[in-house]
């Protein structure tokens, strides 16, 4: 098996894939900007991104042959705060962790966004045109056009991942059933759509990417274009929680700093056709197995 580097293992796509990893008995190794902690067995190497030196000394003690960039700065609202910092990690670092693939003669895959898109369409294959209506995106358009200098790479767009949280770390999921627990009133978009991929369907399926001979862009969505409202009456409902409790907004009716894209949904049959065996599972399906 090829050795494997995982940026962002600390993350929540991150930690899926190093699960994923040790459960197929991959070689390995995993950065985090945390503290060292120890993970499915494996501990987490503290690496700052931005010290190019540092970088450099533990990617040659790693020697990949792989290197899985999960790391990045994804909170939208933070990035358009700090947007010098926003390019430094998703476009310097992304470069520079190129540049270093290259000279190893390692395969380069790289975790892109949906939200490359401006959402005036929908349903996006991987040709179509990008225009990035945040910050964030922007950046991201920007890290894959560094990483496609270098043949041997790979990007993939994600849509948006779900899966409950490790430890501490909450995500939306975990947010959402808490306030359905709680009946807390929940208001989600009825003109907001996605592709939402259940997290460990994901991680495999970059997986199965990597360690394959694919080259180019790829799409990951999940098999079904919901809304946001959608999507939480999908949950509630799959959890036996009461859907009434989720309300209908829309995206006008919530002040945001840069615009919403309407529509990024993603099409995958490209991913479909080239790893047929891949998981793809509905939101019903993904939610069967949590025990509330």
């Amino acid at each position: 098996m090829q050795r494997i580097l995982i940026t962002g293992s600390g993350g929540h796509l991150g930690s899926c894939l190093l699960q994923t990893c040790q459960q197929l008995g991959m070689p390995t190794v995993a950065w985090s900007h945390r503290t060292s902690e120890v993970f499915c067995g494996v501990t987490l190497r503290p690496v700052e991104l931005l010290e190019k030196d540092l970088v450099a000394e533990a990617f040659r003690e790693a020697e990949p042959e792989i290197v899985v960039h999960t790391a990045a700065a994804s909170t939208i609202a933070a990035c358009h705060a700090d947007p010098t910092r926003a390019k430094q990690v998703n476009v310097e670092v992304s470069s520079h962790l190129t540049e270093l693939a290259e000279a190893a003669n390692a395969k380069m895959v790289i975790l892109s966004t949906d939200l490359v898109f401006d959402g005036e369409r929908g349903q996006y294959h991987e040709q179509d045109v990008v225009g990035p209506l945040s910050h964030y995106g922007g950046t991201k358009v920007m890290a894959e056009q560094v990483v496609k200098q270098y043949p041997n790479h790979v990007v993939i767009r994600l849509s948006l991942l779900y899966a409950l949280g490790e430890g501490s770390e909450s995500t939306f999921l975990d947010r959402q059933i808490e306030a359905l627990r709680q009946r807390q009133p929940c208001n989600l978009f009825v003109d907001e759509w996605r592709t939402p991929l259940w997290t460990p369907d994901a991680a495999q399926a970059v997986l199965d990417i990597a360690c394959s001979d694919y080259q180019g862009t790829i799409h990951l969505g999940g098999p079904e274009r919901l809304s946001r409202f959608e999507w939480g009456c999908r949950i509630a409902a799959t959890l036996c929680f009461n859907p009434e409790d989720i309300s209908p907004v829309s995206r006008a009716s919530v002040p945001a700093a840069e615009p919403r894209p309407r529509d990024v949904s993603l099409d995958s049959s490209l991913w479909r056709e080239h790893f047929p065996g891949g998981v793809w599972h509905t939101c019903e399906e993904a939610l069967a197995g949590i025990n509330m």
